[in-house]
């Protein structure tokens, strides 16, 4: 991973109501409360992002999505009311991206090709993208363009039978681009257990979730840190401001301001000194080297440690296809 350039983290899942938005929301305003200058780039026709972050009157001004795509218009790059936050908002129909896509040769590295204009501007470019079976175009351009693949899962039966066809969405682009010549380290793909509560239903799902997918490939991986079943992350969205910045308690490692962090410095344990109060804390040279070894900040350690006090059931729902990887 390039650690000179904006790193594109990319939310992507065959199964909607998973929390893809909720999460793109979120990280990006931890991030940018971090003190990194974050894009967010709406891919989802639902446009959960571009509404959060912007009002309907705005929406209905200037160029957006569309044009940044197919016309190479960077100024549809807009600034929003959170500082550091930028947006591209989605104004697609529905249709012409995938219209366009579908005539142009390669419509799959417009994305990619974009971004590299304009990453310099940006520390962060999360991506967020529709919920969607089989093969999606979009979220095919979005996993070229991808540095990390943030693939959202519940922990229950059917969500856990789905996520090898989000495993085989990503998988099919790495083979593509590896059949085509490219030589670059594939994304990442970190999969992100939402919802987790203490009954015994959802321990068995972890449990079988990190057993048949923790270790399927070499770039794929569970993350430790789970996002535990609060009210918060409901009326973070309905109050328009990130569920951190209403929960922060941290001496509770299930608090939004503990999970987010746990969750950001797992991801890029590069930024394992930031914290969300804008302070940093030292880390010391062996917390960066490997971005699922060892425990990378204070956080992060409250969650883990959180996480093994929790009995996990032996047994799990069998989660089908845990072959399927690069």
């Amino acid at each position: 991973m390039n650690l000179n350039r904006a790193q594109k983290l990319s939310l992507v899942s065959s199964k909607g109501g998973v929390g893809k938005s909720t999460w793109a929301i979120n990280g990006a305003c931890a991030l940018a409360d971090m003190g990194l200058n974050v894009l967010c780039i709406d891919l989802d026709p639902q446009g959960s992002l571009s509404k959060f972050f912007c009002t309907p009157q705005e929406l209905r001004q200037g160029p957006g999505l569309v044009e940044f795509v197919t016309q190479s218009d960077t100024s549809a790059i807009r600034n929003t009311l959170f500082p550091r936050i930028s947006l591209i908002a989605n104004n697609d129909d529905g249709e012409t991206l995938n219209q366009w896509m579908r005539e142009e040769f390669s419509a799959s590295f417009a994305l990619k090709t974009m971004l590299a204009r304009v990453e310099g501007d940006f520390d962060i470019i999360v991506i967020d993208t529709q919920g969607k079976d089989g093969r999606g175009q979009l979220q095919e351009m979005a996993l070229v363009a991808s540095d990390i693949v943030i693939v959202p899962t519940t922990p229950d039966l059917i969500s856990t039978q789905e996520l090898p066809r989000s495993i085989n969405i990503y998988s099919n682009v790495v083979r593509g681009l590896a059949a085509m010549g490219f030589t670059d380290q594939p994304p990442l793909l970190r999969i992100l257990i939402n919802r987790e509560d203490h009954t015994i239903e959802t321990r068995s799902a972890v449990a079988a979730i990190r057993k048949n997918f923790g270790a399927i490939a070499r770039h794929i991986a569970v993350l430790r840190t789970a996002i535990p079943q609060r009210v918060v992350w409901k009326q973070c969205i309905s109050q328009r401001q990130p569920a951190h910045r209403l929960e922060t308690a941290r001496h509770d490692p299930r608090s939004a301001m503990s999970v987010m962090e746990a969750v950001i410095h797992e991801l890029l344990p590069h930024y394992a000194d930031l914290r969300l109060d804008g302070s940093k804390v030292p880390v010391s040279s062996s917390d960066t080297e490997n971005p699922t070894d060892g425990l990378q900040s204070p956080a992060l350690a409250a969650a883990a440690s959180n996480a093994s006090s929790r009995p996990e059931a032996e047994n799990g729902y069998a989660a089908q296809g845990a072959h399927h990887g690069q």
